[in-house]
């Protein structure tokens, strides 16, 4: 697994990569979280998938990251004021926290 980050979100990045194990972590300059479709990242990927090629035969596997947002937090939150927001990021962190589903077919 690849994970490409800008500078300024290196600190996010890392962390998915350690949750995805056996992930490499690129660092680009810059801010944003657009990286671009220049030749650099085309070179980049290319090095990256070489580097597969040789290495023992995996299982191939389907995974999806999710990532969620609350739309609206900071009106929420003034809304329902702190006790409130808590029970509600609780429930969000409890909600995103669980595994989904799986189908194994091996």
């Amino acid at each position: 697994m690849l994970v490409l980050c800008r500078a300024d979100s290196v600190g996010a990045a890392r962390d998915v990569a350690d949750r995805i194990g056996h992930a490499r972590l690129l660092e680009f300059p810059g801010t944003g979280m657009f990286i671009g479709l220049g030749i650099e990242l085309a070179d980049v990927v290319e090095r990256f998938l070489d580097g597969l090629v040789g290495e023992r035969e995996h299982e191939t596997v389907l995974s999806t990251v999710l990532f969620t947002d609350i739309v609206g937090s900071t009106t929420l939150a003034a809304r329902r004021g702190d006790a409130q927001w808590r029970v509600l990021l609780e429930r969000h962190q409890a909600f995103r926290s669980r595994p989904a589903s799986t189908v194994s077919r091996t």
